[in-house]
């Protein structure tokens, strides 16, 4: 019995860690630079480079409308691959996760997502095309679970001439009418990273957004809506912070007390740049009765 217990309580701290890692990259946008991630015992550490061979070969046919030729209106993605490492209270249970964006041919692109442990592995990938007006259309889309558990495969291809999607790879093939502008369970992610941007450079409300995606056999619609901002203490986050800070006490020679928060503290201080400011002081946490006085 206790070796019983002892492998399930090492099965439920791996598949949280999974989890973790998992969510961490279905609700990602692309950090604009490292961060670490510390969250219900998983720590999270990321890494991101921008600085991506393109050189990918590649064999993906499209059927696509010939309105994806480039123009000036088109904005491509930046290739970039990003390393998430996840660990359990600093025990020996780890996984690593990697999402990747790479440019496979002219307007054409892949969207890979891997989490990896000793007990278990998940993958995705989709092939993508790119329009002129910034819409996403899939091309092929995989994905794959193995390890502890149920295995589960799932290759899908997208016929856009007769509107339809293809399963080929399950015992069962099957195949299911779909309307212009479905989308896989991958490539709704990158889509959506181009409507919010989209508002934000045009300094328009967020958007409500919904997508309709490919989903275990059927035809399901995502729907997203932005509820509220938060700021997320990257290194360049902290830096413009410093600089806003100073320019505010430069400009109006008024003192800025700035309540921090001891890990924000940290933070700002393995920046490596000097807090020291004539008008600017980092102070402990106020609460609530001392923001009220």
């Amino acid at each position: 019995m206790p070796h019983t217990m002892s492998k399930r309580t090492a099965y439920t701290h791996m598949i949280r860690v999974i989890t973790a890692l998992l969510l961490y990259l279905g609700l990602w946008a692309q950090p604009a630079t490292s961060a670490n991630t510390v969250g219900s015992d998983v720590t999270i550490k990321t890494a991101i480079s921008t600085e991506v061979s393109t050189d990918v070969s590649t064999d993906v046919s499209t059927d696509v409308s010939a309105a994806t030729k480039i123009d000036q209106a088109q904005v491509l993605p930046t290739p970039f691959r990003a390393v998430y490492e996840a660990d359990y209270k600093g025990l020996p249970i780890r996984a690593t996760a990697i999402r990747e964006l790479q440019q496979s041919a002219a307007n054409q692109f892949i969207l890979s997502s891997t989490a990896t442990s000793f007990f278990a592995s998940v993958s995705e990938v989709s092939n993508l095309t790119l329009t002129v007006q910034n819409h996403l259309i899939p091309i092929e889309y995989q994905y794959h679970r193995k390890g502890i558990g149920k295995n589960r495969h799932t290759a899908l291809r997208f016929d856009w001439p007769a509107q339809r999607v293809i399963d080929e790879i399950q015992s069962t093939p099957w195949a299911m009418a779909i309307p212009t502008g479905t989308l896989d369970k991958l490539s709704y992610q990158l889509q959506m990273r181009y409507e919010l941007l989209t508002a934000y450079q045009r300094g328009q409300p967020w958007p409500t957004l919904a997508y309709q995606v490919v989903d275990g056999g059927e035809l399901k619609t995502y729907r997203f809506e932005v509820l509220g901002e938060e700021n997320v203490d990257t290194p360049d986050n902290l830096r413009d912070l410093l600089t806003t800070l100073r320019a505010l006490a430069d400009q109006y020679g008024y003192p800025v007390i700035v309540s921090t928060h001891p890990r924000t503290r940290k933070r700002l201080e393995a920046l490596g740049e000097s807090l020291e400011h004539p008008l600017i002081r980092f102070v402990k946490p106020f609460g609530l009765l001392d923001y009220i006085k």
